[in-house]
Formats: C-alpha cells, structure tokens, sequence
C-alpha cells in the first residue's frame, strides 16, 4: 500500500470504508483513469518541448496546508506538519494537491515536471472550477486529468503504468482540441478532456515523503 495512506491528511472516511462501496468506488476510479486514455511509442511522436514550452510554477495560495512551497516556486514537498495558512477559498484542504499558475484558456502548452522514486503522485491539469475542499479521486469528473504513481493504481495491471524509479514527466496542454498528453519514459499516454470553455490550471498531488520539481 502507497505510504500516504497512513499520511496525516489523508484522513477523508472514504479510505476507511469498508465492504460493497468502497469496491465499487475502486473500480469506478479505474474505469474513469482508462477511458480515453491512449499510448503511444514517444518515437513516432514529435516532442512539443521547443515549440510549447511554457514557464509553470507552483502555487502556494492553492496548497494543502502540509506542502510546502521553495522561495523560487519551482520545488515543493510534503512536509512534517501543517503550516499555519489561511483556509482560504482558493486552497485544497482536504487532499494534498495544489495547482500552478498560469491558467489557461486556449493555446497548447508544454512542461516538465522531475519526480523522485516515492510511490505516491500525480501531475496533469485540473478545471479552475475542481472542488478545493472535498476529497477528490483524481478523476475526470472531479474536473482532473493526471497521470503518476498514486495509491489506487496499486490495484492496477494496465499497460502503461509508470515507473517508479526517478524521472522526468513532461505535460502537454492543447485546450482548444481538449487534449492532454504525458511524456515519459520513451512513449505518450494521450487523454481525452473536455474543459468546455472553462479554465484550466497545472496540477500536483503529493502523497506522504514525496517532492516535486518544475524544471527550467
């Protein structure tokens, strides 16, 4: 079982249910994750970096009270304790996630994010509109599209499951066809979105232990 299990935030009743409900609530996740998802070998694809590449950076106005954001804005991690910040509207309080800035409301847009060997994260991008103070699945329709190690694809035995060695993850945004791919590991994993005018933002969750790095 991924570490953050037993991490002090994630505490919502859900992940000490039991019995018929919490099996159908597993697998409606794993369902969600897979549809619309589609791998792709990374050679037969051109890499948006030089042409997309757009400046991310983390935003600690949207953190959970237990990350913990550098000067720079470009590094965070999950801390020991929860810092003493404002629960404000903007800010997740119920799952360790945070978004990053800028929004976006057309256009494609490319960035990487450096993850270590921990067993619990994901990064993609989430509607402006995601609910900051409910427990979130990470789903579509939760308003997030994300790929990464998190707790539930322990249960997993899909085809494009990521590794857990040290790497460097690349998102690419292309709102105006509803469109987010992940890079890693030498091919694409492409999913279907559906923004609907809205805005959408970068997205991280952090489990327990875990560090994120937005490279240069």
């Amino acid at each position: 079982m991924a570490r953050s299990m037993d991490f002090p935030q994630t505490n919502c009743g859900l992940w000490n249910s039991k019995g018929p409900f919490f099996l159908l609530c597993l697998l409606l996740c794993l369902l969600a994750e897979c549809e619309g998802s589609e791998k792709v070998p990374v050679s037969t694809v051109t890499l948006p970096k030089e042409n997309y590449k757009t400046k991310v950076t983390f935003d600690p106005a949207t953190a959970y009270p237990w990350l913990v954001v550098s000067a720079d804005r470009t590094y965070v991690e999950s801390g020991n304790n929860s810092q003493n910040v404002p629960d404000t509207p903007e800010r997740f309080n119920s799952t360790p996630c945070l978004l990053g800035l800028p929004g976006f409301t057309s256009g494609k847009h490319y960035w990487e994010v450096e993850y270590g060997n921990q067993r619990e994260w994901a990064v993609g991008v989430a509607l402006e509109t995601v609910d900051r103070k409910k427990h979130l699945l990470l789903r579509p329709e939760d308003g997030v599209w994300q790929e990464g190690l998190w707790w539930l694809r322990v249960l997993e035995n899909d085809s494009h499951t990521l590794p857990s060695r040290p790497g460097i993850i690349g998102i690419f945004l292309d709102y105006d066809a509803d469109s987010v791919a992940f890079y890693i590991d030498r091919k694409v994993i492409k999913k279907k979105a559906f923004f609907k005018g809205k805005k959408v933002f970068p997205f991280f969750y952090l489990g327990g232990g875990v560090h994120l790095k937005i490279t240069k």
